[in-house]
């Protein structure tokens, strides 16, 4: 498993990175299009991951950096100006803005060893043949059916250009195995690939049955945890956009492991909530404690706003624990909903009207309920 971790999301930044300094061509590398190859409802990089793998990451990057919960940093960033950004994006190849999407996926070969690949995806059209001559030096190339693999001997990443808008990275030989036959189109991660092509910004999915998990591994785990670890797949995905969530769904093999499986998190919610209590009871009675004489000193103020923020962190994680849409069942699938705070959500009266006249009722101007009815967090 931490193969796997190693090689998901961000990784495949870091292992084209490490390919730039190891690799030169003799040859150019191929340009073939993809369309013809691609189902109409996966975006390209998506219609390369095998719905047979075992498990796959992929990140919307640059959905990511479009969203609010990157304003700070991006209006940071964008104060460079356009001089310094333009720069930036004429000293590199692929030019770094163009990046829109980060994937990476896992596959088991004959002998069950793990093979890891990652996908990088651009917006911008680059000529592979130039990424190779200034990125690659000392690079060696295989024939793998029709398709080239640029690899060197002093290092165990590979790189496969698929198009001029795809680089596909490999990792000690894993392109042989990916590259030797067309990605399966189904499979159990059929849906989770389907589900990223949404647009959600982030999903991740694992085939735990493929797992080759010894038949004791979970053997001194409590009986609630080792009902929800008979899982056969997991799905992770994070919304960002109006509703914005993180949505776990887990399937097991029939209405009855499902079952068990949603009461065993009930039982751990519920247990959680009486830990929560516990700890909101210490730290009320700390905050409200009558020996305490006002006004305190400026020493305690720092424990004295922990204990606060403790207090609503607390309260908080409560209300998730009892929303009744927190864990569903759907037949053999279990699902549970985290609701993510977005920024801020100032209130001020309705915007006037034709007539004049101001709104009586003050509304929040992200999610247009009355203020007092809001729950999105201000700051």
């Amino acid at each position: 498993m931490r193969f796997a971790l190693r090689t998901g999301g961000f990784a495949v930044v870091a292992a084209l990175a490490a390919a730039v300094t190891a690799l030169q061509p003799d040859a150019a590398p191929q340009s073939s299009s993809l369309a013809a190859a691609q189902p109409g409802d996966l975006p390209a990089d998506l219609a390369l991951v095998p719905a047979d793998a075992v498990g796959f990451v992929h990140v919307g990057l640059a959905e990511l950096w479009k969203n609010e919960v990157m304003d700070g940093f991006r209006k940071t960033w964008e104060k460079a100006g356009p001089k310094a950004l333009s720069a930036l994006d004429a000293q590199f190849i692929p030019a770094p803005s163009s990046i829109s999407r980060g994937t990476a996926f896992v596959m088991l070969d004959d002998k069950k060893k793990p093979q890891a690949v990652g996908i990088l995806a651009f917006s911008a059209a680059f000529d592979p043949a130039k990424v190779v001559k200034l990125y690659l030096p000392n690079n060696t190339t295989e024939k793998v059916g029709s398709k080239t693999v640029y690899r060197a001997p002093d290092h165990e990443v590979e790189l496969y250009f698929p198009d001029n808008k795809h680089i596909v990275v490999g990792y000690g030989g894993s392109l042989n195995y990916y590259l030797s036959k067309e990605p399966a189109k189904d499979g159990p991660l059929a849906p989770a690939i389907k589900l990223a092509a949404s647009g959600k910004v982030l999903v991740a999915s694992a085939d735990i049955s493929a797992l080759p998990i010894p038949p004791n591994a979970f053997k001194d785990v409590p009986p609630e945890g080792r009902a929800i670890l008979q899982a056969k797949q997991l799905t992770l995905a994070v919304d960002l956009g109006t509703d914005a969530r993180v949505d776990l769904r887990a399937t097991y093999a029939d209405v009855a492991a499902a079952q068990g499986a949603e009461k065993a998190v009930k039982d751990l919610a519920e247990l959680g909530r009486k830990e929560l209590a516990k700890s909101k009871k210490e730290l009320e009675d700390k905050l409200y404690d009558p020996k305490i004489k006002s006004p305190r000193p400026p020493s305690d103020l720092p424990e004295a706003m922990a204990t606060v923020f403790g207090l609503g962190a607390i309260n908080r994680l409560d209300e998730i624990l009892t929303d009744p849409k927190f864990i569903t069942r759907n037949n053999t699938e279990l699902a549970l909903a985290v609701p993510l705070p977005k920024g801020n959500c100032s209130s001020s009266a309705a915007g006037s009207s034709r007539s004049g006249r101001r709104s009586s009722s003050p509304r929040c101007k992200r999610c247009a309920r009355p203020r007092r009815a809001c729950r999105v967090p201000t700051t």
